[in-house]
């Protein structure tokens, strides 16, 4: 073999080489995406499934207080958490952390 013959030779190595490294280097860039995203939509999906269960719940509360005999409790527990109400005689005690 002649030094041109050995030298394109050579040459040709070298791109099929660096031809392969960014095919491989390509692959694990794809690869590391795909599993970064794959963890995102885990966490994602993990949320909206938190997020379902309390609907869950909170709909199956709801559900209870549907019939007639329920609706006096729903709206005596309204009228206490979120408005402040009380019964007549009824005593409240609010409990402060001392700090």
């Amino acid at each position: 073999m002649s030094s041109k013959q050995k030298s394109a030779k050579r040459r040709d190595s070298f791109v099929s080489y660096l031809v392969f490294l960014v095919i491989v280097g390509y692959a694990a860039f794809l690869l590391i995406s795909t599993q970064i995203e794959i963890s995102e939509k885990n966490a994602e999906y993990e949320d909206i499934h938190s997020q379902l269960l309390d609907v869950e719940l909170s709909n199956e509360r709801l559900s209870h207080y549907a019939n007639d005999e329920n609706r006096t409790e729903y709206i005596e527990e309204i009228a206490r958490d979120k408005l402040g109400y009380a019964h007549p005689q009824e005593k409240i005690f609010y409990i402060v952390p001392s700090e």
